[in-house]
């Protein structure tokens, strides 16, 4: 069973859970831009000469992976917060609650803006109850 948060102690995890978006956004940035390198790349391969773009083709592979531990990792401690991911784009996370007597869902989600913010704006909301 789920350890369910009041709204206090649910607001109390907000700095914890920036910190882990702003993991989870870095890392997400990175397998993005890699996966798209890593393409690119492979594309000039199979049109050019395959033999100088294989170390490259490693070292990506090499560092998507350093990442995609990464990202496992913070949704891993996630999960040990009794939290859980809902969405990665955009970051949405789970806090089951209680809300006078009732079981609710607390939500913290990362909010876009027209010209994306180097920090990450957040909010909190309460879900409808959870029967």
């Amino acid at each position: 069973m789920a350890l369910r948060r009041s709204i206090q102690e649910a607001e109390t995890l907000m700095p914890l859970l920036q910190a882990i978006a702003l993991e989870i956004k870095d890392r997400r940035h990175s397998i993005s831009t890699l996966r798209s390198l890593r393409s690119e790349l492979s594309q000039k391969a199979s049109r050019v000469s395959p033999e100088g773009f294989e170390g490259s083709l490693l070292e990506i592979d090499k560092k998507l992976s350093i990442h995609q531990k990464g990202l496992d990792n913070a949704i891993a401690e996630l999960k040990s917060l009794g939290l859980s991911l809902h969405s990665i784009r955009p970051i949405v996370i789970h806090i089951p609650g209680l809300h006078k007597g009732e079981k609710v869902i607390f939500c913290w989600e990362e909010r876009f803006h027209v010209l994306e913010d180097p920090q990450l704006s957040d909010t909190m909301q309460t879900l409808d109850s959870v029967e």
